[in-house]
């Protein structure tokens, strides 16, 4: 089944088309320390489409990633840093039905910014509210500067 396919029918079960990268494993141990639960990564290999999804099981996350490759592009943390905000925020409320709220920018945007992809984010942040605000964020920090 390729990644598409998995993404329409929500069906991430099976092992991952390639082995996480090792600068993907450091990223999500520098985000979110030691805490428990880090999130395991099943990372997919799609030639025309890229994307990402945290899942909660029983409130442990495990994150998909689907990309062209495994390289460390500013595409691919990006993807990996917008999944590891909604880790940091927790499995969702039944009652939220977003969960792109204003609560998840407030924690994505630093970690695009802290990550050096400010800029990246505010032209390629798929959704636009991301990059609305990470553009926003973007010229607030050159103000100061």
């Amino acid at each position: 089944m390729n990644a598409k396919s998995r993404w329409i029918q929500n069906d991430w079960s099976g092992d991952a088309d390639e082995p996480t990268p090792e600068w993907a494993s450091e990223m999500v141990r520098e985000v979110l320390g030691e805490r428990q639960g880090l999130p395991s990564i099943k990372w997919y290999h799609d030639a025309d489409w890229e994307c990402g999804m945290c899942h909660f099981w029983d409130s442990l996350p495990w994150l998909s990633i689907v990309s062209k490759t495994t390289d460390r592009t500013d595409d691919n943390c990006m993807v990996l840093l917008h999944e590891l905000a909604h880790v940091i925020l927790g499995p969702p409320r039944r009652s939220v039905k977003r969960y792109h709220t204003p609560d998840f920018w407030d924690v994505c945007i630093p970690l695009y910014e802290r990550h050096g992809l400010l800029e990246h984010a505010a032209k390629h942040e798929s959704y636009a509210g991301g990059r609305k605000r990470a553009a926003k964020r973007l010229a607030e920090a050159k103000e100061v500067a």
